[in-house]
């Protein structure tokens, strides 16, 4: 039985086992030695920017042609929608005019799969969230995918490998590092109750300018009002076979390939749905280190504790044609918040930059089809 978690209780009851898996797979030398090594990344030299813009074209062109091809977006395809609001918590923290309490927000959101268009599949789960203001347009997104603690990649170079193992073979990308094992059993999810009931992370670390208390780094989470357990996550058998269940097809299940989708919209008109959106704050600094960007580590959550920020609420389901409509784009910020430079295509911060670039690209070559 699993230790009682207090500082993630989403995972109370249950336990990552990428490490045993690892040595097992590996030799617990290897595991000891990429461990330590895994997040260290070369110096960005002279021509690192103009490598970063050339795969940042690189992945515009394969994301549009999958759009333009398909007519679906690139990642996350399929899902279900829904509207609401969203209203800002008396939290006591740093003020800014964005996040200022009592501030209130219309609000369209879109559950996803990752790329399976079945809901009865092993997959990572996500929900993208849209704030938008009285002319319909977007004030923030945040793209947020289920996960606590680890993702399965966390630079742009690493994503290129990650995508490759689509093609490929799953197994050598997991057990290339411990943290790409790690992160595929933190994300993935099989047999949810629903996408309400799943905690999601954007896992992008942000820069927040206040009014007057000077500059912080925060991250987000968006969680089920409940503060439920959650139910889904990969027990130890299927972890230990993980690369197995990836992509692979569902046997023996009766209920409808649809059945996430058709429970949330279902409940959406019987009953409101709420969520929480918690924010961690530190504060920034010049020097600060580089792996304080790094989606695979999380911060510390005694020293940089998680807070209630704003409370979602959706009241209505939206048609399929309207969810396919919405064009989410992490670089859609308010003037508080903005990413940190990105040098290189192994930095941190280059998942930011070009996801900016790509969505916008695949938002708009998708839109020409609904005209």
């Amino acid at each position: 039985m699993a230790a009682k978690n207090r500082s993630y209780p989403e995972l109370e009851g249950w336990k990552n086992y990428n490490k045993e898996i690892f040595i097992g797979e590996r030799g617990e030398a290897v595991y000891e030695k990429l461990v330590h090594s895994q997040f260290q990344i070369p110096k960005a030299g002279f021509v690192s920017g103009l490598v970063l813009t050339a795969e940042t074209l690189f992945w515009n062109g394969i994301m549009g042609g999958m759009a333009l091809f398909s007519k679906l977006r690139p990642a996350h395809p399929f899902g279900v929608g829904a509207e609401g609001t969203v209203r800002i918590l008396d939290s006591k923290l740093p003020v800014t005019d964005f996040f200022k309490p009592g501030n209130v927000y219309k609000l369209k959101i879109r559950y996803s799969n990752s790329n399976q268009d079945d809901d009865r599949a092993y997959d990572a789960r996500a929900m993208a969230v849209s704030f938008r203001d009285e002319n319909d347009d977007s004030l923030l997104d945040l793209i947020a995918a289920s996960g606590s603690k680890f993702f399965p990649f966390f630079n742009l170079r690493s994503f290129f490998h990650f995508a490759l193992a689509q093609i490929g073979s799953f197994k050598i990308y997991l057990l290339s590092f411990p943290i790409h094992l790690a992160g595929i059993i933190d994300v993935l999810r099989k047999d949810p109750p629903s996408y309400s009931l799943i905690y999601y992370q954007p896992f992008l670390t942000y820069k927040l300018f206040t009014i007057k208390d000077g500059q912080f780094l925060v991250r987000f989470k968006i969680i089920p009002a409940g503060r439920d357990l959650e139910y889904g996550r990969l027990n130890r058998e299927e972890q230990f076979k993980v690369w197995e269940l990836i992509n692979a097809p569902v046997v023996g299940d009766p209920r409808p390939k649809t059945y996430l989708r058709d429970e949330l919209t279902d409940r959406l008109l019987k009953t409101p749905i709420e969520h929480i959106l918690q924010i961690q704050l530190m504060p920034y600094e010049e020097d600060v280190p580089e792996r304080v960007f790094n989606m695979g580590e999380p911060w510390n959550p005694f020293h940089f504790p998680w807070v209630d920020i704003a409370v979602i609420t959706l009241t209505n389901p939206i048609t399929d044609s309207q969810a396919e409509a919405l064009r989410f784009n992490v670089g859609n910020l308010p003037d508080c918040l903005e990413f940190l430079p990105s040098k290189s295509s192994h930095d941190f911060n280059s998942l930011a930059h070009a996801r900016q670039s790509i969505y916008k690209t695949s938002s708009y070559l998708r839109s020409i089809f609904r005209r």
